[in-house]
């Protein structure tokens, strides 16, 4: 059992020790919007994993983009030749998802709009020009490699191999090649908005959600700070694989394993308990535990039929190979919530999310 340190004084220490950093683009991929706000890098000092550091202004930059303001529905619905079904973001908030019904009737497109670490793209996929621009496109899987229809995806580097994906998938009886065809030609018509993407701050979609923009490795400040040395005297550290998750760690992993991410609930049905003052539900299984908090009341976002439940925005918390610590999840929470939320000028949306009519 690892030895806590006490974690008031070092968050503290933290909070008051500024970091700059500012966004890197390789030259020729996706930038950020040059009207977007300043996004700075976390404005505490936290211990990332080698490498990772360089990544965090970028992340922060991400977390300013509207990822559902990015989709073109009406271009959505003239290239599938379908209907218009549903906007919503379903998991992880690093992804919007654009349901179309499929022409057949009986089966649906879902496209997805996502910002996300491909690091073996140079592996998984093969450069093509797209509208004068190089983008990367999904390799072929494996011949009998499992897969759940078929799907093809397109991806453009922002810095390295952080960037921003256009993913096709249909349980239609479709080729791998025409899913190709359909997603190409999409991700084609959304390359302006790719390249320039679309900011939280002017409030195209609604209802917004408050977690935008929030830091989930800052979120981790408390875990740094309880446990900066793992039993062996290995340094902890935080890592992401996108701009809404982040994890704390130690390699070798003798230190709790606690994951965040800024995300979607859809009816949750585990234990209730309360965390820092919010309704959570807890599910403890195996010696690991999770927290979701819904955080937005009132905001559920539907995706089918209007009685059946819906998506909800809230955090999760993950503690992997650790039992249930509702101090350290209460922590955790409080440090992603007091982060400032993002500007939003209160114009007339253009797309309400969830169910499209």
């Amino acid at each position: 059992m690892l030895r806590r340190r006490s974690a008031t004084s070092a968050v503290a220490a933290l909070l008051v020790v500024g970091l700059a950093a500012c966004s890197t683009t390789v030259v020729g991929s996706a930038g950020p919007n040059a009207s977007a706000p300043p996004a700075a890098a976390p404005a505490v000092e936290l211990t990332y994993q080698n490498g990772f550091r360089q990544f965090a202004g970028t992340l922060a930059t991400m977390r300013t983009w509207d990822l559902c303001a990015a989709h073109d529905v009406e271009a959505a619905e003239a290239i599938t030749g379908g209907r218009r079904m549903s906007l919503v973001p379903p998991a992880v908030l690093n992804k919007c998802t654009l349901s179309v019904r499929h022409a057949g009737g009986e089966h649906a497109w879902w496209i997805d709009v996502e910002t996300l670490l491909r690091p073996a793209v140079a592996r998984t996929h093969e450069r093509v020009e797209l509208g004068g621009t190089t983008v990367h496109r999904e390799k072929p899987p494996k011949e009998g490699a499992p897969t759940l229809g078929a799907q093809c995806s397109f991806f453009l580097p922002v810095q390295e191999q952080f960037g921003i994906e256009v993913g096709l998938l249909t349980t239609a009886d479709e080729t791998r090649s025409a899913v190709c065809e359909v997603a190409e030609r999409y991700t084609e018509a959304l390359l302006p908005k790719l390249k320039e993407p679309p900011l939280v701050a002017a409030g195209l979609t609604s209802p917004t959600i408050s977690l935008y923009g929030k830091d989930p490795c800052l979120a981790l400040a408390p875990a740094l700070a309880a446990w900066p040395e793992d039993d062996q005297r290995n340094r902890t550290y935080v890592s992401g694989q996108n701009p809404y998750s982040c994890t704390f760690r130690s390699d070798p992993e003798l230190s709790p394993k606690i994951t965040v991410q800024m995300e979607s609930f859809f009816e949750e049905r585990d234990a209730v308990v309360e965390l820092a003052g919010h309704k959570a539900f807890v599910t403890e299984v195996g010696g690991s535990c999770e927290y979701r908090v819904p955080i937005d009341p009132g905001i559920v976002f539907k995706a089918d039929a209007p009685e059946r439940g819906g998506y909800e925005p809230g955090v999760g918390i993950e503690f992997d190979n650790h039992p249930c610590d509702p101090g350290m999840a209460a922590e955790i929470l409080e440090a992603a919530l007091s982060q400032p939320d993002l500007p939003v000028t209160r114009s007339t949306p253009e797309l309400t999310l969830g169910v499209l009519s």
